[in-house]
């Protein structure tokens, strides 16, 4: 299965045909997915500034998390699969128990001038790579990546 988001639906693709297997309704405009492959859960973040969490063999609402910030632009799991990563418009990084189902912190903060439009561990599973677009405070505009360790 494949999935993608379009305006307020996140769609359910077979990989191999394409065939649309299952539409997911969801509140607001969907912005990324995630794939939980350990709990078998689609995380969706949208522009209303939430998180859905989507389980079971027809994607039920399990879960909504209100990141209070900005448009959710990014979402990844962490490493042990214990929490989840949010990246959104007004440059907040943000951490999640992904069983419980509650905010744990702000790992970090960029400039309110940057989003965070990208959340990916490197091969060696070594770094977390945040790729950011918008003006650093640096007064560099555009795309960057900001590498973190994983310890």
């Amino acid at each position: 299965e494949a999935v993608g988001g379009l305006f307020e639906e996140a769609i359910v693709l077979d990989a191999s045909s394409g065939a649309v297997l299952q539409r997911i309704a969801a509140a607001q405009r969907t912005l990324t997915l995630a794939f939980d492959e350990v709990r078998r859960r689609l995380i969706s973040g949208h522009v209303d500034g939430r998180i859905r969490i989507y389980e079971g063999k027809d994607y039920t609402l399990r879960h909504t998390l209100n990141a209070d910030a900005g448009a959710i632009k990014s979402l990844c799991c962490s490493l042990d699969n214990s929490c989840y990563l949010s990246g959104d418009d007004k440059g907040n990084l943000k951490l999640w128990n992904a069983e419980q189902f509650e905010y744990i912190g702000n790992l970090h903060q960029c400039s309110t001038q940057s989003s965070i439009v990208g959340l990916l561990w490197n091969p060696s599973q070594t770094e977390l790579q945040v790729v950011l677009d918008g003006q650093s405070l640096e007064g560099v505009a555009g795309p960057r990546l900001r590498t973190f360790s994983a310890r």
